[in-house]
């Protein structure tokens, strides 16, 4: 924002980004912003100016609790546009998920910046949620800080892009298919969670452990503008399976399956990830940025007793350990590595999802897939 001698302001507040709507009249959290300004932190004009900064409650305050219909379009906004998990902490307070303490501590030492209020609470960042919040005002500012803070950390920054720590809990929607993993305070670790998405009770499938990244060193691919085009291959039960677990974890509306043939056309801006199904006779179609194929463990290893090379094109090697003898897979694992040299594999328990986060861990680390990328144009 410029005085009026012209000079930049770096005290005055960022000008706001127009409101934009969805065709149910639900706020569109994810296109209200493609580009954002510099962080306070870094010199760029705070969100909100010193007389309209937003404050938590403190202790012996009277702190009521936020609107039901704005704490839902808060958590909504959070998780679109950050993929982060909140829920109501502490009256007047809504508490985030981060990947690791050390994105929370980052988040809560940007954020203040931009005349919002922020609370570390070991992995999580509390922010203000006030019984007078409004919308377009205060809904709204939490969102933008939150999407633009966490941007900068996950994409510039790279504070905590290596995956969840330990000891969360995780849940998963039955409507719509979501995973998340919860971190809370022991007093609070036995609570049940809803859905960010369509507030859904969830279902508790037990305590989240981080899986082994790719066993080889991951390799940046070159790829398009616009969403991540995945091709998948296999046989065509571990080819749905796999699909079926992205899918929920990065939700249904932000990832969609396609055909090669309409892999092209899928424009929808809230889709980051489009999931092209592979037969297993099609060459990778040239619409794809990667490709990932399936196999079960036992398919696997028969292909390295014969060492039939029909595994090495595809850019990631998932291999599906449902049902295959735990004893059998450490060796498996090691031969699977020297095998495929510098291209790397992931073990995973389809049927469980254990493993999974080595196939996330891969497309972060080698194709940008983050929770939230800037899209040019």
């Amino acid at each position: 924002m410029a005085t009026e001698e012209g000079s930049s302001d770096r005290a005055a507040p960022m000008a706001a980004a127009p409101f934009v709507w969805r065709t149910d009249g639900r706020p569109d959290w994810r296109a209200m912003w493609t580009t954002f300004c510099e962080l306070a932190l870094f010199g760029g004009p705070p969100h909100r100016g010193p007389e309209h900064a937003l404050r938590g409650s403190r202790d012996g305050e009277e702190a009521g609790a936020c609107a039901p219909d704005q704490v839902a379009e808060m958590r909504r906004g959070i998780w679109e546009t950050t993929g982060l998990y909140s829920e109501p902490g502490a009256p007047g307070w809504m508490a985030i998920t981060c990947e690791s303490r050390a994105m929370a501590e980052w988040l809560g030492a940007a954020i203040v910046l931009e005349n919002v209020e922020a609370r570390i609470e070991d992995d999580r960042v509390l922010v203000p949620a006030g019984p007078r919040f409004r919308l377009e005002d205060q809904v709204k500012s939490i969102v933008t800080v939150l999407a633009k803070t966490h941007h900068y950390a996950a994409i510039h920054a790279r504070v905590g892009t290596r995956g969840m720590e330990a000891g969360r809990h995780g849940f998963r929607c039955p409507s719509c298919g979501l995973d998340v993993h919860v971190s809370r305070p022991a007093a609070t670790a036995e609570l049940e969670a809803t859905c960010p998405v369509d507030g859904d009770r969830m279902g508790r499938y037990g305590p989240f452990i981080p899986q082994s990244t790719p066993t080889a060193s991951v390799v940046a691919l070159p790829r398009g503008l616009g969403p991540l085009k995945l091709g998948v291959g296999g046989s065509a039960p571990t080819r749905t399976a796999l699909i079926d677990a992205l899918r929920r974890r990065y939700g249904r509306r932000r990832a969609v399956v396609s055909s090669p043939a309409h892999a092209s056309e899928v424009n929808d801006h809230a889709v980051d990830l489009v999931l092209v199904a592979l037969e297993e006779e099609d060459d990778a179609p040239s619409v794809v940025d990667a490709t990932v194929g399936v196999f079960a463990a036992s398919a696997v290893a028969d292909a390295l007793r014969r060492d039939d090379r029909g595994f090495a094109p595809w850019h990631l090697l998932v291999v599906s350990t449902a049902g295959a003898a735990k004893g059998d897979l450490p060796r498996l694992e090691a031969d699977t590595a020297r095998w495929r040299g510098e291209r790397p594999s992931v073990f995973v328990d389809l049927t469980t999802g254990a493993g999974i986060d080595g196939v996330v861990s891969w497309l972060r680390e080698a194709l940008g897939l983050d929770p939230w990328r800037t899209r040019p144009g």
